[in-house]
């Protein structure tokens, strides 16, 4: 028989054979943990979806106006404004501190309407007076038929005075023509105003009623004061959907506020014939 020789395995072979395999093994485990690493710190190319930003529109809750100062033009005395959108009419606004006036007059001037004071509410007191010369007036400038509209100073502190002045100014107009707005005019007066210590929200609410039981009866309500009062005073934002503003700033060389307006008073200090003394002259902006 063939004796079968027994084959030896050196050791230096074996060595060899165990740093290869642990050089692949530590390979093959680096490219693992890199793989790992760029699946959670990488953007995927295939499965992220990237959503195009929102772009967000601001509406300002107030409605603004439209108006170009560019096109507004002092002619004379009297602020003129002409566009595609707007053209305008002037006007004054009286009480028994402007003592006489010649109908006649004043009717050949070419004023296009006159807001006359129907009464007011002491602002210490709370007692609803009459203008003394309203019923004559407003009897007058129906004779002439120079357009008018109406204003009550205010000095309501609830939503109930507020209906009050109103109905009491529907009675004091139901027999005359009224073609204008009639206005709700509530402003500082002194230090011991009755309204002083009133919020805005408490002044909205008044200035509110007021205007919806105006529109009740058909007519158009505006609520009148100066810019800042408008724009601190009340809420706009709250009662612009039944009623117009009438802001009352006499700087003609910027617009009154970024806000609408239907009736701009311009200036207190006009000098219309027939009407003797200074008078508020107004600008009263109308679509075509």
């Amino acid at each position: 028989m063939t004796k079968t020789r027994k084959r030896r395995i050196r050791p230096l072979r074996i060595l060899l054979v165990a740093c290869i395999f642990f050089f692949f093994i530590n390979v093959l485990i680096t490219l693992g943990v890199s793989l790992i690493r760029s699946f959670y710190h990488a953007p995927s190319q295939v499965m992220e979806i990237t959503a195009e930003p929102v772009q967000e529109v601001y509406v300002d809750p107030v409605y603004l106006n439209a108006y170009d100062l560019d096109k507004y033009k002092l002619v004379n005395q009297y602020l003129t404004y002409n566009d595609d959108q707007y053209t305008y009419e002037v006007g004054v606004d009286v009480s028994t501190h402007q003592k006489n006036i010649n109908w006649e007059t004043l009717k050949n001037t070419g004023i296009d309407f006159i807001f006359l004071r129907v009464g007011y509410r002491g602002y210490e007191t709370g007692l609803i007076n009459a203008d003394s010369r309203f019923n004559e007036r407003i009897s007058m400038a129906n004779t002439y038929k120079i357009p008018a509209g109406v204003y009550f100073f205010s000095q309501a502190i609830s939503e109930e005075e507020a209906v009050e002045e109103a109905e009491y100014v529907l009675d004091k107009i139901k027999d005359y023509k009224v073609e204008y707005p009639i206005a709700f005019d509530m402003e500082d007066a002194s230090d011991h105003d009755r309204i002083k210590d009133m919020t805005a929200e408490e002044y909205t609410k008044v200035a509110a009623a007021f205007a919806r039981r105006i529109r009740e009866a058909g007519y158009e309500p505006i609520i009148y004061g100066s810019a800042s009062w408008l724009e601190t005073k009340i809420f706009m934002e709250e009662i612009q959907d039944i009623c117009g503003f009438w802001v009352a700033s006499y700087n003609t060389a910027k617009l009154p506020m970024i806000h609408d307006y239907k009736i701009w008073q311009y200036s207190s200090q006009g000098q219309v014939p027939g009407i003797d003394g200074i008078v508020d002259l107004n600008i009263y902006m109308k679509k075509k």
